[in-house]
């Protein structure tokens, strides 16, 4: 497995330098507020006086890019945006290329498909994702949030319960939409699994209770121990219902639609499934069905704390490692029952 592996590796890198290359060439752009956010994390790692929040307790990117600059760098003078950004953009397409090796590890050892195929589309889907090429790899905190929660799924798909416990509290600091994927989605399975009257498992309990203990613990750290001003309205669930009809009144329908096409992937995986299985894939699975729930309910939320247009479109793009890996399964039963 590990000269497939090898093998793999070699050939994603080669198949993505080009647009690599052609991403990093254009240099340093602020055309993202958030990215300042980011920068000044970069400059001032651990101090939470340095940005605002949310994105001040989102640290391990930052601080990964802080410890590379001084790798590669003895002159503390030369944290400007071109070497912060430089650097930001090769710790983001790390935690992408983390992300990717992992789908054909989850191919490989729970799946059991071996075809070199398979092996590469999966992992060049995330690359060729619309959110991966437009804002993942460059100057946010995206690309080990890709990881992490590819590897959160992956562990839990093969019942490594304390490591999947370690990661998702681990998240906390990598992203918090991570942990918030997980509650509504293991919520969503719950949800799935009793409507089909499917045995409850002890691995989705144990999901459940410890991504909703990391979402309260990272609402704790942000409301009480290290409280940064900073979107306040996330956390306010009581003017939810409030901004939830303002967004409504002035639905943007557009912007919308253009949130569909960012899901390029999610696209692409219902047009396979459905080649593959007819229209009977519409009789989704618990694992699809808690897919689209976490997905229309995170959608919700979005609205409900009026930052529905960015910010929804980056979270569910985020998401999109265990989305190759739920319809991937999928198609790959329906092909094994053949």
């Amino acid at each position: 497995m590990l000269k497939k592996i090898a093998l793999i590796t070699l050939l994603l890198a080669t198949a993505c330098y080009g647009f690599v290359y052609f991403s990093f060439s254009y240099g340093v752009h602020d055309e993202y507020p958030d990215s300042k956010q980011y920068h000044k994390i970069v400059e001032s790692p651990l101090d939470l006086s340095a940005a605002d929040s949310p994105y001040i307790y989102r640290q391990f990117t930052p601080y990964l890019t802080n410890k590379l600059i001084k790798i590669t760098s003895n002159n503390s003078a030369s944290l400007n945006a071109e070497t912060i950004y430089s650097h930001l953009f090769t710790v983001n397409l790390l935690g992408v290329f983390a992300a990717m090796i992992l789908l054909p590890l989850f191919l490989l050892n729970h799946l059991k498909i071996n075809d070199i195929q398979s092996l590469l589309l999966a992992p060049l889907l995330l690359f060729l994702s619309y959110k991966v090429m437009h804002q993942a790899i460059g100057n946010l905190c995206e690309g080990w949030a890709y990881f992490f929660i590819g590897l959160i799924y992956y562990l839990y798909a093969r019942k490594k319960l304390g490591l999947m416990v370690a990661a998702i509290i681990f998240s906390v600091i990598v992203k918090e939409t991570i942990v918030l994927f997980f509650v509504l989605f293991f919520i969503g399975l719950l949800v799935a699994k009793y409507v089909k009257k499917e045995s409850i498992e002890r691995p989705l309990i144990i999901g459940l209770s410890s991504a909703f203990a990391s979402l309260l613990l990272y609402v704790f750290l942000r409301k009480f121990a290290f409280a940064v001003a900073g979107y306040e309205n996330q956390l306010n669930l009581l003017d939810y219902p409030t901004q939830l009809l303002s967004f409504l009144s002035a639905m943007d329908w557009v912007s919308f639609a253009k949130i569909i096409l960012h899901q390029n992937v999610l696209l692409i995986l219902v047009a396979i499934l459905l080649y593959k299985k007819g229209l009977g894939a519409l009789n989704f699975s618990s694992q699809l069905s808690a897919w689209f729930l976490s997905i229309l309910a995170l959608v919700v939320i979005c609205m409900c704390t009026g930052m529905m247009y960015n910010d929804v479109s980056r979270i569910i793009s985020t998401a999109t490692p265990v989305c190759i890996m739920i319809f991937w399964s999928e198609i790959f039963t329906h092909q094994q029952s053949k």
